[in-house]
């Protein structure tokens, strides 16, 4: 749901054009990235991207996960979710 979500976001809110998703296992757990060239100009993008976060934080945290996004040089997005392997099941 958290990739989806994020792909949701760059494509609805932000006109993304570019999405990648990767995902991979490193030592102590996973990680979920989601990259995306989406320009966020305008004030509904930005808003439309807050809400989302807040619900991405929100999805990582119930998992045991932390959540970080930051900004592409060049215009775009990466969202990276991390999720520890000694999380409660």
């Amino acid at each position: 749901r958290i990739a989806q979500e994020c792909v949701r976001s760059a494509v609805t809110h932000a006109n993304g054009r570019h999405i990648i998703i990767g995902l991979v296992h490193r030592r102590g757990g996973i990680e979920l990235s989601v990259s995306d060239d989406a320009p966020r100009s305008s004030r509904a993008a930005v808003f439309g991207e807050e809400m989302v976060a807040e619900m991405i934080r929100h999805r990582a945290r119930a998992i045991g996960g932390r959540m970080a996004i930051r900004r592409r040089k060049g215009g775009g997005a990466l969202v990276i979710c991390r999720i520890s392997e000694s999380m409660p099941r």
